[in-house]
């Protein structure tokens, strides 16, 4: 799996469900590349930021 594909799997990842062979695929890259685990932690963080955000959950942003 190249870094292109990898990324835009961890973004799809954040709105639906992935196979459980692209899970794994995902996950073997991730384990091998630097950039994209950071781009997958990046992309985490931003969608639980957003879902706090739209539930009107704060308490993160007072963690800090």
């Amino acid at each position: 799996m190249n870094c292109q594909k990898a990324s835009e799997l961890a973004s799809r990842q954040q709105d639906q469900p992935l196979s459980l062979s692209k899970k794994i695929n995902l996950k073997l890259h991730l384990l091998m590349c630097e950039h994209c685990r950071n781009f997958s932690k990046n992309i985490e963080q931003l969608s639980d930021s957003m879902q706090s955000f739209l539930s009107g959950d704060d308490s993160k942003d007072q963690k800090k």
